[in-house]
């Protein structure tokens, strides 16, 4: 097997290597310009919870005029990898309620929430993980709300073979202008099917996100398309309202949501995947007129810390960065150096 992965953070302590994380990055603009290229860019790569905007607006517009009680923070939580958190299982119960519901109908993967003192106290009460917990359950929801709309049997919904994937995958390849037979498929950890594109389409899709489908050179969608992409603004609308939803407390996507880091008029769209992957996207500011998308991907899998420090270094090097979002080192004796540069025209 040839691995994708190239080097993209070193660390040196006294002079000598200590650590190495290797992955793929993808920074394009609204163009299809790369800005930053490294490992390589044709590999396909799992898009795991980085897909959920895309899962939920496959169905987005059978929920909106089925359920005209569900609300943005509703939404919200169905494109998220929620913390379960109180306001997170409140908003959950809301969606359960308004659909007819309990959550015996959720098939997603059990979990415990994600706060470690949470998890530890319910752990020690004897109390086992639950569907309702995972991060996954605002998903599952509306793929289930979805299905009782239009008279289907939401105990299908996870099946491979039902027609809402199938409208899914042409979304997907109408925005990638790709055939839609072509999508490799596997199964995510929360049961759901998950699609395999390459670090560059990803972050195309994260660059469409931002600007609301506003990618260059993107045909009319076809009819069958047109009422689910016409939504694709309302995406980037939950995202940006709800940041705290999409993630939770102390979570790396919501800080960058809520513009922890970044200079002023600059704004955010993120979502972290699992295993060592980030997808962000920028919307249209006067450094980036097009919008920007931004792919992270480690091959060493969960490591928030060090996929932090590479996205900032990254929004760094973009001039995105406030001053105060700058990570200091304090330790002279230890080195980080980031193994990746930006096109030319990007340094201007």
């Amino acid at each position: 097997m040839n691995l994708p992965w190239e080097p993209l953070l070193t660390v040196e302590r006294s002079d000598l290597p200590e650590l190495a994380f290797y992955g793929v990055i993808s920074v394009i603009d609204g163009s299809g310009r790369l800005l930053v290229s490294r490992g390589e860019q044709t590999a396909k790569l799992w898009t795991r919870s980085c897909l959920k905007p895309w899962q939920l607006l496959g169905h987005l517009h059978i929920l909106m005029k089925s359920y005209p009680q569900l609300t943005d923070r509703h939404y919200a939580l169905m494109l998220s990898s929620h913390s379960a958190e109180a306001k997170h299982l409140e908003a959950l119960d809301e969606m359960l309620k308004i659909a007819g519901e309990d959550v015996s109908v959720l098939q997603n993967t059990p979990r415990y929430p994600v706060e470690p003192g949470t998890k530890f106290r319910l752990k020690a009460a004897g109390e086992k993980p639950t569907s309702r917990w995972g991060s996954c359950s605002g998903k599952h929801l509306g793929f289930v709300m979805a299905m009782n709309a239009q008279g289907q049997d939401h105990r299908l919904y996870l099946e491979p073979d039902q027609p809402h994937f199938d409208r899914l995958k042409k979304t997907l390849a109408y925005l990638l202008n790709d055939d839609w037979k072509n999508i490799r498929q596997t199964t995510d950890g929360c049961r759901l099917p998950n699609y395999a594109f390459t670090a560059p389409e990803l972050a195309r899709l994260y660059v469409q996100l931002a600007t609301d489908m506003k990618f260059e050179n993107l045909p009319e969608p076809p009819a069958e398309l047109q009422e689910v992409v016409a939504n694709v603004s309302k995406l980037g609308t939950y995202m940006a309202t709800y940041p705290d939803y999409v993630g939770g407390e102390g979570r790396f996507d919501t800080e960058l949501m809520r513009g922890k880091y970044t200079i002023d008029g600059v704004q955010l769209l993120a979502k972290e995947g699992a295993d060592g992957l980030l997808s962000i996207g920028v919307r249209p500011c006067d450094l980036y007129p097009k919008g920007l998308g931004i792919v992270i991907k480690l091959s060493s899998g969960e490591d928030l810390y060090h996929i932090g420090l590479i996205a900032l270094e990254l929004l760094d090097r973009l001039k995105l960065l406030k001053d105060s979002a700058r990570k200091e080192n304090k330790l002279k004796h230890v080195k980080f150096n980031f193994q990746f540069e930006l096109a030319e025209f990007a340094k201007r």
